[in-house]
């Protein structure tokens, strides 16, 4: 009479999640929520982490985080959700300057939520690498020298019917000296390119130590640090201050 009694796979009932990744129920403190439409409620989705995973937390954190965040610029959420703009810039350094893109937050959540030996690896447009907007969280994760693995796409459109140039992006709460590094051959196919992958090692220092990130082969890198001790740059003769225009207004 046991033989159909145990269960044959583990209940997942309280690991599956629904909920806004990167608004807590503290975003109604200052709220009443009985003035609070039952339409905002529901789309905000509030969620609150340690209450959700509560044996987690206790044992401090995630062991491994890993997604595809939203590529959402905050205008577009200032125009579809205005009221949670001002709490997100109050509750995520990655948020407090410029017209930043939401994935940066997705990433600040990621090591907020990991553990001291916790994995984290998201597939996000590398535009933060270099756009002024991504200056906080670049901080952030150059101060604990987090990033373990990057694998760019450059200009490779991986995903079908959106142009997006993405990276694969692993971090590590536990800091490293070394980056391990690689980008695809615009010759080679996605797919077999990740089935064999070979990887530079980069010192973290090097990437750490400029205000922008230059992730590139170590042959590009020492040909660009040779070109940068010409005294003559094309920023001292002239200003260069728009790219280029096709001038149908219109369009």
């Amino acid at each position: 009479y046991k033989l159909f009694a145990d269960r044959i796979l583990p209940d997942l009932s309280s690991n599956i999640k629904c909920g806004n990744s990167l608004i807590g129920s503290d975003y109604y403190s200052d709220k009443q929520i009985s003035l609070l439409g039952d339409e905002e409620i529901i789309k905000v989705n509030a969620f609150d982490w340690d209450k959700e995973f509560p044996l987690v937390f206790r044992y401090g954190g995630f062991d491994a985080v890993i997604g595809n965040p939203p590529y959402i610029r905050i205008q577009g959420l200032q125009e579809d959700s205005p009221e949670q703009v001002p709490y997100l810039k109050s509750k995520y350094e990655s948020a407090k300057n410029g017209n930043i893109d939401i994935y940066v937050m997705f990433l600040e959540k990621a090591l907020q939520i990991m553990n001291k030996t916790g994995l984290h690896g998201y597939i996000l447009p590398h535009k933060f690498f270099q756009a002024d907007f991504g200056e906080n969280i670049r901080s952030l994760l150059a101060k604990e020298k987090s990033i373990r693995r990057v694998v760019s796409f450059k200009e490779k459109q991986i995903f079908e019917n959106a142009t997006t140039y993405t990276c694969l992006f692993f971090t590590k709460k536990q800091g490293a000296d070394i980056i391990e590094y690689s980008e695809l051959n615009e010759q080679k196919d996605p797919e077999d390119y990740l089935k064999n992958i070979c990887f530079y090692n980069l010192e973290s220092s090097t990437i750490y130590s400029n205000d922008k990130w230059n992730f590139s082969n170590p042959n590009v890198s020492r040909i660009l640090a040779k070109l940068r001790k010409n005294p003559e740059k094309l920023e001292n003769i002239s200003k260069i201050f728009v790219g280029l225009q096709t001038s149908a207004d219109k369009i």
